[in-house]
């Protein structure tokens, strides 16, 4: 069986491009640190799981390395309670 696309050279092409084409230059984080923040905002992510509570187990995974780094990570439920009143006001305002 004698596929026409598939050769050594489009084999090693493809893999050239999936391996380049996945990295991006390094950020330069120099400005961040200089101002030494003491705390984050994790902003709330939208669920589009099944899961119920797919949004707040995802909130547990993220918070919780960024508080052991020694960062001050506002509480969950006010940046919720937050992110919903702002997203209601635009909602009055659009119309």
């Amino acid at each position: 069986m004698n596929i026409p696309f598939f050769n050594f050279r489009n084999a090693v092409l493809l893999a050239l491009v999936c391996v380049t084409g996945c990295a991006l230059p390094p950020y330069d984080y120099t400005q961040f640190r200089q101002h030494h923040p003491r705390s984050i905002v994790v902003l709330p992510p939208l669920n589009e799981s099944t899961s119920v509570k797919g949004t707040y187990s995802y909130y547990s995974t993220v918070t919780f390395p960024i508080a052991e780094m020694g960062y001050y990570v506002f509480p969950i439920a006010v940046i919720d309670q937050f992110v919903s009143n702002l997203r209601q006001s635009r909602r009055l305002e659009r119309g």
